[in-house]
């Protein structure tokens, strides 16, 4: 199931966030490879209600991030555009704990998002990095297109997606 986060749960979400930053070293991926995301991201995104969980059992397995309303670094997009001026919704900071892999829990999140969009008669836009293969490979297989590149606040790129709804 999912549900909104609460501040008790970003001591076991940045665990996941630990576990994915190892393995997107291993994995030679420049993502998340500073100390953000990790337990005040949780902490700020649940008293503000954007932080979502998806647990099983009373175990939490994943976190997400979900917001509908304008995100700064979407404002400009570079070599592309969006796919429309559409309202949107946008999601960042997917994390599964590495023992709940292969699950289709990240599936289940999109299924989530897309149907929060369509509740709302929005569009979903989301944006990862360039060598983050398996989440493009997932973001694809839901859908998206691709549109361009944004700049995170740091500079950092990224690719940038939206799904029409």
């Amino acid at each position: 199931m999912i549900r909104q986060s609460k501040v008790s749960d970003a001591e076991q979400v940045n665990i996941y966030f630990q576990e994915a930053r190892e393995y997107f070293r291993k994995c030679a991926v420049n993502q998340w490879q500073g100390i953000y995301p990790n337990q005040e991201s949780v902490i700020e995104d649940s008293k503000v209600g954007n932080g979502y969980i998806y647990e099983q059992d009373g175990i939490v397995k994943a976190y997400f991030f979900l917001v509908f309303d304008e995100d700064p670094t979407y404002k400009q997009i570079y070599q592309g555009k969006w796919k429309t001026p559409k309202q949107y919704g946008v999601i960042h900071r997917i994390v599964v704990g590495m023992k709940y892999r292969r699950e289709g829990i990240a599936e289940k999140i999109f299924h989530y998002a897309i149907e929060q969009a369509r509740q709302k008669n929005s569009n979903l836009r989301i944006d990862t990095h360039k060598d983050n293969i398996p989440m493009q490979k997932l973001i694809e297989k839901n859908l998206f297109e691709y549109c361009g590149i944004i700049h995170l606040a740091d500079g950092s790129e990224r690719l940038a997606y939206e799904k029409e709804i």
